[in-house]
């Protein structure tokens, strides 16, 4: 056993002793040595080498077997036949989060250099390139093989077969030819198995790794203000997209080397005259390029249309709260309604063109076989079976050139014009760098600084300083810059003049509340060093650790996403508790006082002081006057320009800033009379505590506590580890306010799973239905006549050899048929041959017809139930699963699952086809078929299952890297102010490692699917072939060359039609998944407008809202978050709701708009 080996092993088995050997040596390795690397962690069951060949852990060195195993797949084996977790082989470390991270940022860096010294754009497919050359490189190796097995092996093998049994050799030599095709068309399925092995599964993983490395590192360098549609559909749509592309593209390269390999095989089996089909085969291919143009001009256009309709999707989804209660569904709804028809359109056009290129593909081979082989007769030439089928052979193998490199040029395009866009948004705008303060007393400074806004006016603040010790107010009106402000001193903004410096440890509390789905305590540390002491005060001084004290699990609680289980107060205080948690020099806060009521604002506030009297400076935007006069600075803006700086007491007095900066009811003389004189920062004021003074070992609570049952029914009692200052009563408002939260409720129920078991053939019927079955039928009938066509062409050809033979005999010469003779064969071949054209253009047309139909009307149903949905419904279901359905789904069904149909019906007719004419040359051969379809049925249903059960993880595993990239948009100023880069990274690293490795998987099962499907129809072709040669005597030879033939083609057309009926079951999943949106899956919240409401115009002006013995529940589960709730408002009449945090203001406007299904009363 190697030295490697031995390490493995002795990682993997000795757990709890400490690491040694080569396991203790890779955790010592920099980052430079990460290419030497392997793995960090070995589970029991598969490891992975240097060149991304997994290998049993217990074997010995990588020897004969485990060389075989790798060849074909068979490590594979056991995730298609156990299907369990500890089935899954790791994902290969080169595609980690946190190797591909650092590589891809130096080469993008370089890219953009060399770009800019030559003068051009930067190219993300240069990156892509530089490194994963290595994969790109092996699987272009496999493609040749695969595309000379295909056009030189295969002709070649058939024409001695037919000559050897034409010429009575002995039957031994036959059978030999019989072992030359098996070996032949193994050795082509395992070159196919490989080419798609590199170039789709590696190469994909590789691709989504450094996609998402690239743009978590862009999301966070990028303008927090900065509004771009793209970035929600660069990663969740664009990138999936381009992954799926891969598993067509990959055949390009075996089309490209199948068209060179079998040119040169055509001129040696047919000579000259094969001119003539190359020429149809031009003029063809001259038509194919023509819409692979068209197709390139419309594919920007639709994924423009595409992101915008997204786009509208995902603000609805992050908004939906506001939309119900301005009751904006109607409008939005129309909105996005006319989004997806714009898009589409040009999706119908697009897709249309490009099948109608693949359909251009298909008849060629048929149509120039038929002008060869007529030039061949009118040119006086011997149709002899030998070289007559050894040419149709290779025309047929060119079929893969003749679809792969029309479709495989189109997808190459769409690929380029992604990888264009994304590389587009990696050179867009990104955040300023700030010079740091270099002045040790000041935390931030401004000099006639000019901020640009695109946009918008720009924003001027003449001077500005943040000393230590002191709280800096941000003041003015709604509008007039104050979040501005304090983002253009985090870099958000554009500095067209002056000089601004700041502190790099930076506290930042957005306006925004920013909550990531986890708990409390990585809400607050998100990745820094755990501090009991430290989050202790931490919380204490945002005035939440009372609540979460109260909160079931304490710090452990689970918050959800977008901070569910918290009232739009305790979101902010729990912000504020994680920039204080990091103790920085200069606290940045934006307006942390309007989600708080009274009392919680004047505890904040005193905070804020004791903070800047520990030897701090704070920055805080503020709307209460009444804390102005505490305030050791304030800047005053007005219409973008800091236009006052100074003292309370120095602006107070100013007529332009005394309106502003009184309280209500109280003049500014009074005010200014009555302001005490203010010492910065003095430690002996009653308002002010040092923090570093203070004893954090006093009134200390615990953090963790076990959830208990809470009877709502019994008066809450009192703790004895409970604060003073919470009184029992509320306490219990408390506990009701939390645990009839929807999404506490809700966090506990499990997500739907999807791909455990089959589709059911509800959904199927659903699509078909969605289609039109009168569409449906239509293609069918286009379909069936298209392969009429060209299985009459086949056969009518082998009658044609027939005659010619029969001729021969008779004259006993090498004589032909006369040209009259000819002609009663060529006639109807041209005809049929020629008619496989228009069939196959009206089949592309109505596929297209129907497609376009039937996402349009799941779409419409999908969005029509959301919209009716409850808030209760979207409070807990995750938004990143919503966008994922009306984003990656909707795109899946829009082109790639319409396709995988439309493909799957083309090969079953053709295999149908096949096998008929097989059945009429040989009739025992119907037993065979029955045998070989069954163990293929066997082994797509097996396929078909571990297919499902590894995209239903890849699913689970997508969701959450949507969810971490929308939090990430949202917080960047925030991650990249407090210096949470590492942190961001982290998080991300974990949920894109698990959904690149169960890509990997599910993409590696079909290229084992596509091994051992070729081997099964290789065995399946040997005993053909050998029947063939034991009932030689009774079957002519131009029936023999034309079984012979199809036993070389019939790999091609299975090996295709396990794939495509895998990939249309596989991607059925999108409907399956997007079909439990709609319809009662779905709860739906009373109509919107019922027959009784009067018209608009008859709407009284004025009224009264009255509320009468109104309860509100959260959930059917909970107890009422209200409960009997009376009140009257009266027309033209103003009400204030006032209440501690918690106590259930939401809740009354809540049951104000009704946007919850469970509430009673009037």
């Amino acid at each position: 056993m190697s030295t490697l080996s031995q390490d493995i092993l002795e990682g993997v088995t000795s757990a709890s002793k400490p690491q040694t050997g080569w396991l203790a040596r890779l955790r010592k390795r920099t980052p430079h040595d990460v290419d030497e690397a392997v793995f960090e962690e070995v589970p029991p069951i598969y490891v992975h080498d240097d060149a991304g060949d997994l290998e049993w852990a217990r074997s010995s060195a990588c020897d004969d077997a485990n060389c075989l195993s790798s060849l074909v797949l068979w490590w594979m084996t056991p995730v298609v036949t156990k299907r369990t977790e500890e089935s899954l082989p790791v994902m290969p470390r080169r595609y980690k989060f946190d190797v591909v991270a650092p590589k891809a940022a130096v080469l993008w860096e370089e890219e953009m250099r060399r770009a800019k010294e030559g003068k051009r754009l930067a190219s993300f497919e240069a990156v892509l390139w530089r490194m994963w050359k290595g994969i790109l490189l092996k699987g272009l190796v496999w493609s040749a093989v695969a595309g000379l097995t295909a056009t030189v092996a295969r002709p070649l093998v058939l024409l001695h077969f037919i000559t050897d049994i034409e010429g009575d050799v002995p039957a031994w030599n036959l059978y030999l030819h019989v072992g030359a095709m098996f070996l032949v068309l193994a050795l082509e399925g395992i070159a196919l198995a490989q080419t798609r092995h590199y170039l789709a599964d590696h190469f994909g993983a590789a691709y989504v790794a450094t996609t998402a490395a690239l743009l978590k590192q862009k999301v966070l360098d990028t303008p927090g203000g900065a509004s771009n549609e793209q970035e929600g559909a660069l990663f969740g749509t664009d990138c999936f997209q381009t992954r799926a592309l891969l598993e067509n593209l990959c055949y390009l390269p075996i089309g490209v080397f199948t068209l060179l390999g079998g040119l040169p095989v055509l001129a040696v089996v047919s000579g000259w005259v094969c001119v003539f089909g190359l020429g149809a085969a031009f003029v063809l291919l001259s038509t194919t390029a023509l819409l692979n143009e068209y197709v390139k001009t419309l594919l920007p256009k639709m994924l423009e249309k595409t992101d915008g309709r997204v786009g509208i999707t995902t603000q609805i989804v992050e908004s939906i709260k506001a939309i119900k209660y301005s009751a904006w569904e109607e409008q939005f709804l129309a909105l996005v309604t006319a989004a997806r028809r714009d898009e589409i359109k040009l999706t119908f056009k697009y897709r249309r063109a490009m099948m109608a290129a693949v359909a251009v593909g298909r008849c060629t081979p048929i149509v120039s076989a038929c002008t060869t082989f007529v030039a061949l007769s009118l040119l006086g030439y011997d149709l002899r079976s030998g070289s007559l089928f050894a040419t149709y052979v290779v025309f047929q193998s060119l079929r893969v050139a003749w679809s792969c490199i029309p479709s495989g040029l189109t997808q190459r395009s769409s690929v380029a014009t992604v990888t264009k866009r994304f590389g587009a948004y990696l050179i867009g705008a990104s955040a300023r760098k700030l010079p740091y303060q270099k002045e040790p007393h000041i935390m931030a400074s401004v000099t006639n600084a000019v901020f640009e806004r695109a946009g918008a006016p720009a924003l001027r603040v003449p001077e500005l300083r943040v000393k230590l010790g002191e709280v800096t107010a941000v003041v003015g009106k709604m509008g007039s810059g104050k979040t501005t402000l304090l983002t253009s001193l985090l870099g958000d903004l554009s500095l067209q003049e002056g000089d601004v410096h700041i502190t790099s440890d930076v506290g930042y509390v957005p306006q925004r509340a920013f909550v990531t789905a986890g708990t409390v305590l990585e809400n607050v540390t998100m990745g820094r060093p755990y501090d009991e002491e430290r989050l202790h005060w931490a919380l204490e001084s945002a005035q939440l650790l009372s609540d979460v004290m109260q909160f079931p699990d304490g710090i452990d609680t689970a918050i959800g996403e977008r901070g569910g289980t918290l009232s739009g107060g305790q979101q902010h205080r729990l912000g504020l508790a994680r920039a204080l948690y990091g103790q920085p020099a200069l606290l940045v806060l934006d307006d942390p006082l309007a989600a708080v009521d009274r009392r919680v604002a004047a505890a904040l506030f005193d905070a804020f002081l004791d903070y800047a009297a520990g030897g701090r400076a704070v920055v805080v935007v503020m709307n209460q006057p009444r804390f102005y006069r505490e305030c050791h600075n304030l800047v005053v803006l007005e219409n973008l320009v800091a236009v006052h700086h100074g003292s309370y007491l120095d602006l107070i007095g100013r007529a332009a800033c005394a309106g502003l900066l009184s309280c209500v009811g109280e003049s500014p003389a009074t005010s200014a009379a009555s302001s005490p004189p203010l010492t910065p920062a003095s430690p002996s004021s009653p308002r002010r505590r040092a923090w570093k003074n203070r004893d954090l070992s006093t009134a200390r609570l615990p953090l963790r506590r076990k959830r208990v049952e809470m009877d709502y029914d019994s008066d809450a009692k009192s703790d004895s580890t409970s604060p003073p200052s919470l009184s029992a009563t509320v306490k219990s408002v408390l506990l009701r306010s939390l645990v009839s939260s929807p999404s506490y409720q809700d966090l506990k129920r499990p997500a739907q799973k999807f791909g455990e078991k089959p589709v059911p053939g509800a959904v199927f019927a659903r699509y078909f239905r969605a289609m039109g079955w009168c569409n449906v039928v239509m293609a069918v009938v286009a379909l069936v006549c298209l392969q009429g066509c060209s299985g009459f062409a086949d056969r009518w050809l082998a009658i044609w050899v027939d005659a010619q033979n029969d001729h021969r005999a008779a004259m006993e010469v090498n004589a032909t048929l006369s040209p009259m003779d000819n002609a009663h064969y060529i006639w109807p071949y041209v005809g049929v041959a020629l008619g496989t054209i228009p069939f196959a253009f009206c089949f592309a047309h109505l596929t297209s017809r129907a497609a376009a139909k039937g996402s349009v009307r799941m779409h419409d149903d999908v969005l029509e139930s959301l919209m009716h949905a409850p808030m209760a419904w979207f409070q807990k279901t995750s938004s990143g699963d919503i966008i994922s359905r009306l984003g990656s789904d909707i795109v899946v069904i829009d082109v790639p699952l319409s396709t995988w149909c439309e493909h799957c019906l083309v090969f079953v007719f053709s295999v149908l086809n096949l096998s008929v004419i097989l059945i009429l040359i040989a009739p025992p051969m119907a037993v065979v078929l029955a045998v070989s379809f069954a163990l293929y049925w066997l082994q797509v249903r097996s396929v078909d299952l571990t297919k499902r059960y590894i995209k239903r993880l890849a699913d689970d595993a997508k969701a959450p890297v949507l969810s971490t990239f929308s939090e990430l948009c949202q917080g960047r100023t925030l991650l990249r102010a407090m210096g949470l880069e590492n942190y961001a990274q982290q998080t991300l690293a974990n949920k894109v490692d698990l959904m690149v490795g169960r890509t990997f998987l599910g993409s590696s099962v079909t290229s084992w699917q596509s091994l051992w499907s070729y081997i099964l129809s290789a065995f399946l072709c040997g005993c053909a072939s050998a029947y063939m040669v034991y009932d030689r005597y009774n079957t002519s030879s131009s029936d023999m060359g034309l079984a012979l033939t199809y036993c070389f083609t019939f790999p091609y057309f299975m090996l295709f039609l396990s794939l495509n009926f895998g990939f249309f079951r596989l991607n059925m999943t999108a409907v399956e998944r997007l079909l439990d949106y709609s319809g009662d899956k779905v709860e739906r919240e009373p109509e919107w407008t019922t027959p009784e409401d009067p018209p608009a115009a008859a709407w009284p002006s004025a009224g009264v809202v009255e509320f009468k013995n109104a309860v509100l529940q959260y959930s059917a589960h909970t107890k009422p978050a209200l409960n009997g709730v009376n009140l009257s408002i009266g027309a033209k009449q103003r009400y204030g709701i006032v209440g501690r945090t918690g106590a259930g203001k939401s809740s009354l406007v809540v049951l104000l708009f009704r946007i919850w299904i469970h509430w009673r009363g009037r």
